[in-house]
This record gives C-alpha cells, sequence and structure tokens, in this order.
C-alpha cells in the first residue's frame, strides 16, 4: 500500500471536516438552529466523501472498484456541498433556499447518472499513477468534468463569495476575519477540486495539490474558530449561544 500526496492531503482535509462536523452537530443539538446542522451536514458529508476518496487507491486493487469509490466520494461531497449552498441562499435569500437545495441535489443526480455511465462503466476511463512523480490522477471524461465544474462553481465558489460578502460587511473584526477564512478555504478547495476534476495529466492534478495546499491554512485557522465558538461564527447572521450556554462535551 503507497500513499500518494493526493491521499496525504485528502485524509487531512476528511479529518478536519468530520472533526467539526461532529463537533457543530453538538452544538446542533443544543440549540437546534437550522442554520448550524446544515452547516454540521455539510462537513459531515464533506469529509465522508473525502475518507472514501482517500482509501480508494491505496487500499482497494480491483479498477472498477476504486472507480466506483470515486463515484459514491462525489455523490457524498456534493451532498455536502447542497446543504453549504442551501445555508449560503438562507443569509441573502431565505425564500428560495429550498429550492436551491434541490435544484443541487438534482445537479447531484445528474452528475452520478453522467459518472456511471461516462466513467464507471467506460472501460477507457480510469484513475492511474503517474510512474514520475507518484501522483494519483483521476481521469474524468469531459461531460463529467464538465458538470462537476458547474457543480462546484454553484455549490461551493458563490457560497464562498457570500461568506466573504457577509463578513465584509460584519462591524465585528473578528467576525470579518473568520469569515474571510472561511470563504477564502472554501474557494481555494473548490479550484482545487476543479483542478482534479479535470486531471487529465499531471499538470492539473498539481495545480490541484497547490491549491488544496493553500486552502487548507485559512480553512483550517477559519474551522478552529468555530469549533472553539461551537456554532459557525464566521456567518454573522447565524445566532451564537449565550454566555450560559453548558460547554460541549466529546
Amino acid at each position: 500500500m503507497t500513499l500518494t500526496i493526493t491521499e496525504i492531503l485528502w485524509g487531512i482535509d476528511a479529518i478536519l471536516a468530520l472533526v467539526c462536523g461532529v463537533r457543530i452537530y453538538q452544538g446542533y443539538k443544543r440549540t437546534n438552529d437550522k442554520m448550524v446542522g446544515d452547516y454540521a451536514k455539510f462537513f459531515i458529508f464533506f469529509g465522508t466523501g473525502f475518507v472514501v476518496a482517500t482509501i480508494a487507491d491505496p487500499i482497494i486493487e480491483d479498477l472498477f472498484f476504486v472507480k466506483l469509490l470515486i463515484t459514491i466520494s462525489l455523490a457524498a461531497i456534493f451532498l455536502g456541498m447542497a446543504y453549504l449552498a442551501k445555508l449560503a441562499v438562507a443569509l441573502t435569500y431565505p425564500r428560495l433556499e429550498w429550492k436551491v437545495f434541490w435544484l443541487a441535489i438534482l445537479a447531484n443526480i445528474a452528475t452520478v447518472f453522467a459518472n456511471v455511465k461516462y466513467y464507471l462503466l467506460s472501460p477507457y476511463q480510469s484513475p492511474f499513477l503517474d510512474p514520475k512523480t507518484g501522483i494519483f490522477v483521476v481521469n474524468f471524461p469531459v461531460v463529467v468534468s464538465f458538470l462537476l465544474t458547474l457543480a462546484i462553481v454553484g455549490l461551493m465558489i458563490v457560497p464562498g463569495i457570500i461568506f466573504i460578502r457577509k463578513a465584509l460587511r460584519s462591524e465585528d473584526k473578528t467576525v470579518k476575519t473568520r469569515g474571510m477564512l472561511l470563504g477564502l478555504g472554501i474557494i481555494l478547495f473548490a479550484v482545487g477540486a476543479m483542478a482534479c476534476g479535470a486531471g487529465k495529466t499531471v499538470l492539473p492534478m498539481q495545480i490541484s495539490h497547490l491549491f488544496i495546499a493553500g486552502g487548507y491554512l485559512p480553512f483550517l485557522v477559519g474551522l478552529f474558530y468555530v469549533v472553539e465558538k461551537k456554532i459557525p461564527e464566521a456567518i454573522p447572521t447565524v445566532e451564537v449561544f449565550s454566555a450560559a450556554a453548558p460547554k460541549i462535551k466529546w
């Protein structure tokens, strides 16, 4: 079993997302705030998808099952991103949040269908490990890469921009800093994911790693504050706990 730089980075992302998802979900159980719940679901599904993608190559040897796990991982990641989009719309156009959510779910279903038809069941599309660099390249067909790009733009980059705009409009310097970190991290991860989706050669994957590594630091710092404050204060409109709120326990 050989771990590549892709799997190491994805493994770190998965652990980070799952830990934060669990901690924020604990906060949701105490407050029943639907925004906090959506925020937790984003991290839980996002982290689960990265876990599945990470174990696909080093543990599974059969090519079909490697592609199957990648297909499943993308479905989980985009399900989490649907909750992220729902949360972002709730901050700006609350009446449209459920419409956007179900639109994102339909887009996810279309992407899964395209993955199954043009990637999973295609003998000509397969992930491969570059022998010179050791980089695991996900070799998606054009139609799948196009759908992935549309979904990432709509479900990650747009919400990231919304978070940054909300943060810039806040007069609280701490909230502004956290919002900027979170929005910037999401956007950088989104760019890295799009480069991964276009990864028919090694160069896009190197770009993907660069943006994922760049997005890791602001994402980590932003989420550290989220966990310590028990709910996503990086989103200014979410209500915070009172000082008398009980401390979250593991």
